[in-house]
């Protein structure tokens, strides 16, 4: 059987849905074409591949920022990204991603400023 070819929008993360669905799909699409989300504020606008993650208590409103090591609280729990890929860039280590890009803890991700 085939499948239909996967579109982009459709591997965006919606943090609305359970810690376990969005960890089964960043697994599911890694590497290629690979689950992101896009991080939006007054002077930045860049999509972030997730590679790899691991699911970890914590709340939130869905898509917030909830530590300094960007956990992403989900629709229940949270997701911990390890292994990221800023749009451009090659697949990084979250500690060295966050040394060279800031997200503030309580940023909505994938939602405009606007």
């Amino acid at each position: 059987t085939y499948a239909k070819k996967i579109d982009k929008k459709e591997t965006e993360l919606d943090f609305n849905c359970a810690a376990k669905e969005i960890h089964n799909k960043i697994r599911g699409l890694s590497p290629h074409p690979g689950a992101w989300f896009k991080y939006i504020d007054a002077s930045n606008n860049f999509r972030v591949r997730i590679i790899e993650a691991k699911i970890l208590e914590g709340h939130g409103e869905p898509g917030e920022v909830i530590d300094d090591e960007l956990s992403i609280a989900c629709g229940d729990n949270a997701i911990k990204p390890i292994l990221v890929q800023k749009e451009g860039k090659k697949p990084m280590h979250i500690k060295d991603f966050l040394l060279g890009t800031k997200i503030p803890k309580g940023v909505i991700l994938n939602k405009s400023v606007i």
